[in-house]
């Protein structure tokens, strides 16, 4: 708006004071004899000048000042328009990715009971000797597995939290 302002100030008169001020003192003396006496002069000058000008016509650069204000103002209306959009999409999109995580967490949670589940009845057959340990040892290994993949969906569904967190302000670095 102030721009616009600014353009605007081109249709306006223009209005210039210039004042001044001189003083000179000037002492002369001459070897002749027939210049006796020296010769001072001095001299004030003062002058003020007040000008007022109007632009009467210049080819409507005025004009297109202005009309190109009103645009660069529009303009940085609709950036600020699209960047919050954008980070309302983004947002958006990121809150998505966190409840697909969380819901992958829920699903690993499962995957971990049933890694439990499995290595208690393995672990009962090798005792009784209904199975061997290259099966017991699978179990360990699945239940091992289940657990990362746990910790590695809750470390994702963290990020996540983290992107929202950071898109809208609320992120704390302590």
């Amino acid at each position: 708006q102030q721009n616009i302002r600014l353009a605007r100030a081109g249709f306006l008169p223009r209005l210039a004071l210039n004042a001044s001020y001189g003083y000179s003192d000037r002492t002369t003396s001459s070897d002749s004899p027939n210049f006796a006496e020296d010769i001072n002069s001095t001299s004030k000058d003062a002058s003020v000048r007040l000008n007022l000008s109007l632009n009467l016509f210049n080819g409507f650069r005025n004009r297109i000042d202005v009309q190109n204000a009103r645009l660069a103002a529009e303009n940085s209306v609709l950036v600020l328009k699209d960047a919050r959009n954008a980070l309302s999409a983004q947002v958006r999109e990121q809150h998505l990715t966190l409840e697909k995580r969380l819901a992958l967490v829920a699903l690993e949670e499962q995957n971990v009971q049933a890694a439990q589940q499995n290595l208690a009845l393995q672990q009962d057959r090798y005792e009784i000797g209904a199975t061997s340990s290259i099966e017991f040892r699978d179990a360990q290994v699945n239940l091992i597995r289940a657990e990362s993949a746990l910790i590695a969906a809750r470390f994702q569904a963290r990020l996540s939290r983290i992107a929202i967190d950071r898109l809208t302000g609320r992120l704390e670095i302590e």
